[in-house]
C-alpha cells in the first residue's frame, strides 16, 4: 500500500504500520480509538478504557496491545468513521487531497449531514475524525514524495561514482 520505508520518528508510524500488517477493522478501531481519547472527556459515550492486555483468540488487536491506556471506540464512532472514509474518498481523489479552501469543514458538514438522523455525535468529534483522517493522508502523500526524492538522489549519486 505505501511504497518505501516507513519512519518509525513519525506521529502516524502506529497507524501505518498497522495499515501495512493488520485488517482494516483493526486498524479503524486503533485510529478512532485515539480519536475517542481526545473527547471522552467531554463526552463519555465515545468509548471505554481498556484494562490489561487481553490475550484470547477472539480480542481484537487494540486489546491484545494495550497496556491500560488505549480506549475501545464505542460502535456508533465506528460507524461514523466508516461513513467518513466513504465521504472522504468521494471527496479528494485517489492519492491525493483536494485543495479547495475549507475542506476539512466541508467534509466534516457532509459527514453530519449523512449522520444526522442515525447516529448522534457531536460536530467537534466528527471534526476530529476529518482532522485525523485528512491528517493521515498527508503523512501517506508525505512519505511517498520523501521516498522518491531519496530515490532520484541515489540514482544520480549512482550515475556520478559510476
Amino acid at each position: 500500500m505505501f511504497g518505501g520505508q516507513i519512519s518509525p520518528n513519525s506521529h502516524f508510524f502506529p497507524i501505518l504500520f498497522l495499515l501495512h500488517i493488520f485488517d482494516i477493522d483493526d486498524c479503524l478501531e486503533y485510529v478512532m480509538g485515539s480519536v475517542a481519547r481526545k473527547c471522552i472527556h467531554k463526552y463519555h459515550d465515545l468509548g471505554e478504557k481498556l484494562g490489561g492486555p487481553d490475550i484470547n483468540l477472539n480480542s481484537t488487536w487494540t486489546e491484545y496491545i494495550n497496556k491500560g491506556y488505549l480506549i475501545k471506540p464505542s460502535t456508533k464512532l465506528i460507524e461514523a468513521a466508516k461513513i467518513l472514509e466513504t465521504i472522504f474518498k468521494d471527496f479528494h481523489t485517489c492519492n491525493s487531497l483536494n485543495k479547495s479552501p475549507g475542506v476539512m469543514k466541508t467534509v466534516a458538514d457532509e459527514l453530519e449531514k449523512r449522520i444526522k438522523n442515525k447516529i448522534n455525535i457531536q460536530y467537534e468529534v466528527l471534526h476530529c475524525l476529518v482532522r485525523t483522517r485528512t491528517f493521515i493522508r498527508l503523512n501517506k502523500l508525505n512519505n511517498e514524495l520523501s521516498n522518491t526524492v531519496i530515490k532520484t538522489k541515489r540514482s544520480k549519486i549512482k550515475k556520478f561514482t559510476s
